[in-house]
């Protein structure tokens, strides 16, 4: 607040090309980009890119995570692939990693399925993850819509079980769940034009702010982050409603989309 970032950049040492470091992009994907030959595929370019354009915007670091997935999701992949090009850029590029793991998992066990196997299927990746350096749980949705024919729509309610169980993983380690959402405060039909654009969403979508709430309650030393604040698909994530949000639960935060 009160920060001038652009007479910063303005007045940048030209002894530093890369310009002065003055944030940190919490919420980054990676495209994957056709290999040496055009037969693999991989993210090193993707990565690349990444770090010049953030020398050339001052940013010091991005954490890196695969999007929320449901199993066999086309396009998805899991954290692993991404370590390789974490590891070699070590200072710039910080691992979050779920999406592809612990979100399918969520997404794809209704609540009344969850076996005590399953808990301890979920919390075993959980704790991988944890040991293989992320810096966050994510992406991981609550409600994520499908924005082309080949995109999937993706919902799950955010006191399931599961969601429950990652919240005392992540408050057990202090590693904040990046949360994609849509706000729905009541049941509600889905915005015309997100079932034109898309035909995976379906006529209605369940409300998720009450459930939210229960998540955010069931373990105050879990840090949840709502991501894309600012990007509004159903006309209720209002300043109003994120004001009460944030002012009822100290563990919740917002990262902003630009």
């Amino acid at each position: 607040q009160g920060h001038d970032f652009k007479r910063d950049m303005e007045g940048a040492s030209a002894a530093d090309p890369r310009g002065p470091r003055k944030g940190i992009d919490v919420h980054m994907h990676l495209v994957e980009t056709p290999g040496p030959g055009g037969g693999s595929r991989s993210f090193e370019a993707g990565a690349d890119r990444l770090v010049a354009l953030m020398d050339r915007l001052g940013i010091e670091k991005a954490i890196v995570m695969p999007p929320p997935q449901r199993a066999g999701q086309p396009g998805g992949y899991a954290y692993e692939r991404l370590l390789p090009v974490i590891k070699s850029r070590r200072g710039r590029l910080v691992l979050g990693a779920g999406g592809g793991e612990l979100s399918p998992m969520i997404l794809g066990t209704p609540a009344d399925a969850v076996t005590a196997a399953i808990r301890k299927e979920l919390e075993k990746k959980a704790e991988a993850i944890v040991r293989d350096g992320a810096r966050v749980f994510g992406e991981m949705t609550i409600l994520h819509f499908s924005f082309n024919a080949r995109h999937p729509f993706l919902q799950v309610a955010p006191d399931h079980p599961l969601f429950l169980l990652l919240a005392d993983i992540a408050a057990r380690h202090d590693v904040p769940i990046d949360l994609h959402w849509e706000a729905v405060p009541a049941e509600m039909a889905t915005p015309e034009p997100l079932r034109r654009v898309s035909p995976n969403n379906p006529e209605r979508v369940s409300a998720n702010v009450p459930g939210l709430e229960r998540l955010l309650q069931h373990n105050r030393k879990a840090r949840i982050v709502l991501v894309h604040t600012g990007w509004d698909n159903t006309g209720f994530q209002t300043p109003d409603l994120l004001r009460r949000l944030l002012g009822r639960n100290p563990n919740l935060f917002c990262a902003f989309k630009f």
